[in-house]
């Protein structure tokens, strides 16, 4: 495949997603990230930076300090009413009403300006970034196999990243031969390396970085990857961060607690 448009980037990229207002996880994700591979040379985010956290303004601030590429996942267009509220429950609910106070005006102006989905190239690869899937970039939850499939078929680049479930896993598909393919899911585990393909690659991918600021698979650090694209590898990462004081801020904020409890167990 051919790169189709976006932005021209190159060295180590901070790929992340599903912040969820959590500025200690963030920072935590940037230090490392620094201690790691130097300065991050951009951050690509796959969208829900908003919601469940107290600190969505600061996080917002932050992002600008990079030169980012980031997408809007559910809550951001719940927070601007472009989606139902009513497909939240009633605790997320609160807190998309409770983001809608508290954002300034600058914030509001950065989520109108995301996109649902963009595609963006390196020297030597090129990605769908979304929130969901590359189908439905709002809403798709990708955790099978069978479903990342019908996404290689129809997403138009090499590889894709994606959030939303809050999992560190990935797709890997293999044309097998000229009319079959196969694809596979793994969970991404701390320090793990991927090969990233170039354009003319029999390897397609579909990688979720997992949950920076809120994760779901038993694991309380935050996660996220590091992009090389010199060396074509994408490593797997996660950092511990001040969940104590990060959930002394949600209640203070008066949140509800379920968002605050679920930090410290990673689920």
């Amino acid at each position: 495949m051919n790169p189709s448009g976006g932005a021209c980037l190159a060295n180590n990229i901070l790929i992340i997603s599903d912040i969820h207002a959590n500025l200690a996880a963030l920072q935590a994700a940037v230090a490392d990230f620094t201690t790691q591979a130097g300065k991050p040379a951009a951050v690509w985010c796959m969208g829900d930076i908003v919601d469940y956290g107290a600190e969505p303004n600061e996080v917002i601030a932050m992002l600008q300090e990079y030169p980012t590429i980031c997408v809007a996942g559910n809550h951001e267009l719940a927070v601007l009413g472009q989606e139902e509220v009513a497909m939240f429950n009633p605790d997320a609910r609160k807190c998309v009403a409770w983001t809608q106070q508290h954002l300034n005006a600058d914030s509001f102006t950065y989520l109108r300006g995301l996109p649902r989905h963009i595609t963006v190239a390196t020297d030597n690869a090129d990605f769908t970034l979304a929130h969901g899937s590359p189908r439905d970039p709002v809403w798709e939850y990708l955790l099978a196999s069978e479903e990342a499939a019908d996404n290689f078929i129809v997403m138009e680049t090499t590889h894709g990243l994606i959030g939303h479930s809050h999992l560190p896993l990935f797709f890997k598909m293999i044309q097998l031969d000229k009319k079959t393919a196969g694809v596979g899911r793994a969970l991404g585990e701390h320090d793990d390396v991927l090969k990233v393909g170039n354009y003319q690659t029999d390897e397609r991918l579909l990688v979720n970085p997992g949950g920076l600021g809120q994760p779901r698979n038993g694991d309380p650090r935050a996660s996220y990857i590091i992009y090389d694209t010199e060396a074509a590898t994408m490593r797997y990462r996660r950092v511990a961060y001040d969940i104590k004081a990060t959930q002394a801020k949600i209640r203070a904020a008066s949140l509800p607690e379920r968002f605050a409890r679920r930090l410290e167990r990673g689920t």
